[in-house]
């Protein structure tokens, strides 16, 4: 269930919350005198004050410089050049000042408001749905995720923070590498208990073979395809319909039987509650087919490393934790090898992005070249 403007709409979708927290969110102070991040922003143009294109309000981006995480001459690869000076000024004018405080602080202030910002968006489609955070890693992307994850992985409990190897492009990277997916649903509403599995397997193959005509059209030759099947199963009386999966080919009455007993798992650990001898309704059938691509450009298994890996360079980068302004170990993840290990306080340097890993924390390259990092 979703809404587009303020109509309401039922259709399959990817359920995604999103927060103004980027590296062009500015940093401000309210009347009352408290430190505020965001939901306006700087953008692109003119852009943060670092950017040097006539941005006078500090962000995210301005704070990350201050604090030492980005290389001012190697931002998008040496593209374009920061400027620290313009950055300090901003943050120190804007929240430091009026806040009395040094522009380190300030700095560190404006990232840990963004970061509990990013980890209350966290909560809510986890905790507060019933999924404990500790089961899952943290996936961080785009440009400035991976200076983040390190931080949101500790506030929301997650262990694993798995950086990809071009975090800043993976979206496209995913569009270019996606499943080909044909999918169909029908409304058929039948209480569980008056189902006919032979009219229910009727309409899964009507849906099937409409998704099969779709798939001869698209499908690569030579390679499987895939189908699943699932059923919005609630109970009677509501309005809302939890999803359920139907294993196998055949729908008898096991596999209506099984249905109504995932449903009933499902139903508490996403709302805390069920009623097993509460009547049950199928709702809406659906039937995907997808197909998989073929080999996926840059998969193949990174060398292995041959001893401890060296540091490019060093810079000052700022961690209260471990005192304050700090000689930093810098790394560029292409000379990383699979199997190399970081210790924290670190930062790994790479053309769209940078990976900041955290005093308490360390951080491995697997054999694909995801960079993992592991947090106390």
């Amino acid at each position: 269930e979703g809404k587009i403007a303020k109509y309401p709409l039922r259709q399959p979708m990817l359920d995604i919350n999103t927060i103004g927290a980027g590296g062009g969110s500015i940093a401000w102070v309210d009347g009352s005198g408290a430190l505020r991040v965001g939901p306006r922003s700087a953008g692109a143009s003119p852009g943060p004050a670092a950017y040097g294109q006539g941005g006078v309000e500090p962000t995210v981006t301005d704070a990350s410089l201050v604090l030492g995480y980005l290389d001012p001459d190697f931002f998008a690869g040496g593209a374009m050049r920061l400027s620290v000076e313009k950055a300090e000024e901003a943050v120190r004018t804007r929240i430091a000042q009026p806040l009395d405080i040094d522009v380190l602080e300030a700095a560190h202030g404006i990232h840990t408001i963004v970061n509990n910002h990013m980890a209350d968006e966290v909560r809510l489609v986890s905790v507060f749905r019933g999924y404990d955070p500790r089961n899952f890693s943290l996936v961080a992307l785009g440009g400035a995720g991976p200076v983040h994850a390190g931080r949101l992985a500790v506030e929301t409990n997650i262990g694993k923070a798995l950086v990809p190897q071009n975090p800043g492009v993976l979206s496209a990277f995913g569009l270019l590498v996606a499943n080909l997916e044909h999918e169909r649903a029908r409304t058929f509403r039948v209480r569980a208990v008056d189902a006919v599995t032979s009219e229910l397997q009727k309409a899964f193959d009507a849906l099937e073979a409409d998704c099969r005509v779709q798939m001869d059209r698209d499908a690569a030759p030579g390679r499987p395809i895939h189908t699943a099947r699932s059923v919005e199963v609630r109970y009677v009386g509501q309005s809302y319909e939890l999803e359920v999966p139907i294993s196998g080919d055949a729908v008898d009455d096991a596999a209506i039987a099984q249905v109504i007993e995932d449903f009933h798992t499902l139903h508490e650990r996403v709302y805390g509650h069920r009623d097993s001898d509460e009547l049950v309704e199928l709702v809406t059938f659906r039937v995907v087919l997808s197909q998989a691509p073929g080999r996926v450009p840059g998969d193949e298994d990174l060398p292995e490393a041959q001893g401890a890996v060296i540091p490019r360079t060093t810079r000052k980068a700022y961690f209260p934790e471990a005192g304050g302004l700090v000689d930093t170990p810098i790394y560029s993840r292409d000379a990383l090898p699979s199997g190399a290990v970081l210790e924290g306080p670190s930062i790994v340097q790479q053309l769209d992005t940078t990976t900041v890993i955290y005093p308490g924390s360390s951080a491995s390259i697997d054999a694909h070249g995801n960079l993992i990092i592991e947090v106390s």
